[in-house]
């Protein structure tokens, strides 16, 4: 067998293609070939030319006595190292981060080295790399998401003082029958059980913000206004002799099915808890404080009177959870798991689970309405901190919901536009109808995003099925009469971002990108980009639970900056100008966070956190060590 080794070794096809010398390295072999290219530096002391640089360098020391002032061309300069030292040492990858994630991982100080250039020193300020250079970033408090995690309580004590003092701060009449031993300013502190009042007011789970100062919240007018307190008039009554029939049966079943223990249906109670008195005073308390961070019910033409049970029954539990430390209030929640089967189990609801995919124009209101229940409904369950609930709500009643509004059409629908031959109040009932379905569509998909991200699940809803319009600004979804409506029009309310969800997301993730001061985003509020954060953190949860997170995570980081961007943006262009934000939308910047932080931790393959091995949960127990581990990050 002929040996295959010359005198230079291995030749692996390292030969030179002008004189066919061979060669053991590719370096060794490109330094040859500039032999060959005719490219001849000269010194500048003798005038001898050589072809290679090194060989130039070396004659240049040792030609003539006075070299000093010689200056030879430079060769261009290679790659800078943005590796802290301890990737540097190890040979390791270094995403750049302050501190970067494998240092985080290993539990050691992270730091880098001095650079030449003034913007790289302040690299260990820098979180993330942008897309064509990187970007600084002030820290970003999270103390929201960590009370929102806080697996201990589940509610904070800002929650429980807006709970305690909303009726008197802002003059809600408690009927006579809701008055139970709790003393409104009548008990001193010693005496309440603020431990069960925490457990009873935590924040919800998806739109509310617990640190909302009650005296702040806006809407504070309508409180007082006669059509949000309905008298118990016999229609309410019977209506309400209709649920307490309705939550019995929706009793009986879930014991049938094995989904509750086998105690008798408190009729009694119910009978005392279920009043007309009481659903218009948890009527009002429900828009009072959660209408302002769930507007997708069109509070001006609501009426308890019309509307579908199911909506009602929603609207009384929501709003007995804001009544606490009421009697009644507390009843009610013996009565949360038969509301929750009743509202997943009515005829309309399952009927749409069954019905053939058709556009949302084609919807009825009572059909609108059963959705707009069980999303609150929904809401008010993943509220509590209780796995059995929340394991319900993520393996049976999220996905349920979920193809509903995709055989209905909800994540597809589009407002129509006016048509000349028609009134201003025949398009506003289109309006609304339009709007409603749109708002649907968005709180079910923060909904999901919000299960998918703190509960390592996976999400139901995907973005590229949300290609209907953004939702409308709020001032014109409230708007109270038709007058004020075509006002609002006239005035170009109406005009949204031409891209829906779906597009917003493609737009960022693209490689190409216009800037955040392209036309598309001319109209776009922080409404808008809450949303599109939360589908950006939809995408990133996604990739990570498919394995494709080291293929994405650049294009996903570049995408949170410029998002960052946009909303920076905005910041400046609204200023004072603008109603402050309510609920999430004011915490947008920390949902940001969290999703470029999973994206990173998830790039570097850090599992050392139990949230980052993708195993579904039903408790905070997870996020809250996640958040508490990477929130200096």
């Amino acid at each position: 067998m002929p040996d295959s080794l010359g005198p230079t070794g291995p030749t692996l096809g390292l030969r030179c293609l002008v004189c066919s010398k061979d060669y053991s390295t590719i370096s060794h072999l490109r330094r040859h070939e500039a032999t060959h290219t005719g490219r001849h530096q000269s010194c500048p002391l003798c005038s001898k030319t050589f072809s290679r640089r090194d060989v130039l360098r070396r004659h240049v020391r040792r030609c003539g006595d006075d070299n000093q002032g010689v200056s030879l061309p430079t060769s261009k300069k290679g790659k800078k190292c943005h590796a802290c030292d301890a990737c540097s040492r190890s040979k390791l990858a270094c995403d750049g981060g302050a501190p970067c994630s494998k240092c985080v991982s290993r539990k050691t100080n992270c730091v880098r080295p001095l650079r030449e250039n003034a913007d790289e020193a302040t690299s260990t300020s820098r979180l993330i790399v942008g897309e064509s250079k990187t970007r600084e970033t002030t820290r970003i408090p999270i103390d929201f998401l960590l009370g929102l995690a806080n697996p201990s309580s589940f509610g904070t004590s800002e929650a429980v003082n807006a709970g305690r003092a909303a009726d008197d701060t802002q003059g809600i009449p408690v009927p006579s029958n809701l008055i139970p031993g709790f003393g409104f300013g009548n008990s001193t502190p010693e005496e309440e059980d603020f431990s069960f009042w925490e457990s009873i007011f935590s924040p919800m789970a998806f739109n509310l913000d617990p640190h909302q100062d009650p005296r702040q919240a806006p809407n504070e007018d309508f409180l007082l206004e006669e059509r949000f307190t309905p008298p118990a008039t016999p229609s309410l009554t019977a209506r309400m002799i209709e649920v307490v029939q309705g939550l019995s049966y929706a009793h009986e079943s879930m014991i049938l099915n094995g989904m509750t223990a086998e105690s008798p249906f408190d009729a009694q109670l119910a009978e005392t808890v279920f009043t007309a008195e009481n659903l218009a005073y948890f009527n009002r308390v429900y828009f009072r404080y959660a209408h302002p961070w769930q507007p997708f019910i069109h509070r001006p033409t609501f009426d308890l009177e019309k509307t579908c049970l199911p909506l009602m029954l929603a609207i009384f539990v929501m709003g007995s959870l804001f009544s606490a430390p009421l009697d009644h209030a507390i009843s009610a929640r013996c009565f949360f798991d038969a509301a929750e089967d009743y509202i997943f189990s009515h005829p309309t609801f399952r009927k749409l689970l069954y019905k053939r995919p058709s556009p949302h124009s084609a919807l009825g209101m009572e059909e609108i309405e059963v959705l707009q229940g069980a999303l609150i409904i929904l809401i008010v369950q993943n509220s509590i901190n209780n796995e059995n609930k929340r394991r319900r709500i993520r393996i049976d009643r999220l996905p349920r919901l979920c193809t509903a509004m995709r055989f209905s059409g909800i994540f597809s629908a589009k407002r129509q536009e006016p048509n000349e031959a028609e009134s201003v109040t025949l398009y506003w009932g289109k309006f609304i109808r339009d709007e409603t379905c749109i708002r649907l569509g968005a709180w079910l998909h923060t909904g999901d995003s919000f299960i998918a991200g703190f509960f390592n699940g996976a999400p139901q809803v995907f973005i590229s099925e949300i290609v209907g319009d953004m939702p409308c600004r709020q001032e014109l979804f409230e708007a109270e009469s038709v007058d004020d409506f075509q006002r609002f029009l006239a005035m170009g309310q109406a005009r949204s971002t031409p891209l829906s969800l779906s597009a917003s997301v493609s737009f960022l993730l693209n490689d190409t990108w216009p800037g955040p001061a392209d036309d598309v985003y001319s109209n776009m509020t922080a409404d808008d980009l809450f949303l599109v954060i939360s589908a950006l953190g939809c995408t990133a949860i996604a990739a990570r639970t498919s394995c494709l997170t080291n293929v994405s995570a650049k294009a996903l980081l570049r995408a949170c900056w410029r998002w960052k961007s946009i909303w920076d943006a905005i910041e400046a262009r609204e200023g004072t100008t603008q109603p402050p934000k309510l609920g999430f939308v004011k915490h947008a910047l920390e949902m940001w966070w969290l999703v470029a932080t999973h994206v990173k931790i998830a790039e570097a393959g850090d599992l050392s956190c139990q949230h980052m091995r993708t195993v579904p949960t039903d408790t905070m127990d997870s996020m809250n060590e996640f958040l508490n581990r990477y929130k200096d990050t």
